[in-house]
């Protein structure tokens, strides 16, 4: 619906396009202003010198949006302090992390370390004690008696190795979890 407006002027008639006026909550579609919009498109595009679009009344909206703005920066301290927080949080777990895993991985290291070496010290004095013995049927006592003692050995120390390794894993992953589940 365009409106011809007279002007004591000489220049042609300028064409004034009415609002559409929201009545309802903020939510204003697209689709309930497009009439509006359309008419305000071909007042432009008939004569764009002449054209005078009216302002959209938008009461509620406005007031949403003032409303908004105005919380704006309130909120968006709140977000940045959370943001800090859970940064400096997330920090110190990562840190207490990485500590862990340090230390178990060493702890770690040690003992197959120390596995390797008893490993080879009773497979050596195993080969010591065989080559010392008097006959045939002790150096076969000696080797089996010695192979079951390593086998022994070294089965405890790799036990004990896949237990330091399991704890490892947890202790690294505990303050990353504590961090998650606490939220």
């Amino acid at each position: 619906m365009v409106e011809a407006k007279k002007s004591s002027s000489s220049r042609s008639p300028r064409k004034t396009v009415p609002a559409k006026a929201s009545t309802h909550s903020a939510d204003v579609k697209t689709s309930e202003l497009q009439p509006t919009l359309l008419a305000a498109e071909m007042a432009i595009e008939a004569d764009p010198a002449t054209a005078v679009v009216a302002p959209l009344k938008t009461g509620p909206m406005m007031e949403t949006v003032q409303m908004v703005a105005e919380a704006t920066p309130q909120v968006m301290r709140h977000v940045s302090k959370k943001t800090l927080e859970s940064r400096e949080i997330l920090r110190v777990a990562m840190r207490e992390a990485a500590t862990a895993s340090t230390r178990g991985a060493l702890e770690v290291n040690g003992k197959m370390i120390e596995a390797f070496q008893v490993q080879s010290d009773v497979a050596l004095d195993l080969w010591q004690s065989t080559l010392k013995a008097g006959s045939l049927q002790e150096a076969m006592r000696l080797q089996t008696t010695g192979l079951r003692t390593a086998y022994e050995t070294a089965a405890a120390q790799w036990k004990d190795i896949a237990a330091t390794t399991t704890r490892w894993f947890g202790q690294s992953v505990e303050p990353i979890q504590a961090v998650w589940t606490h939220r």
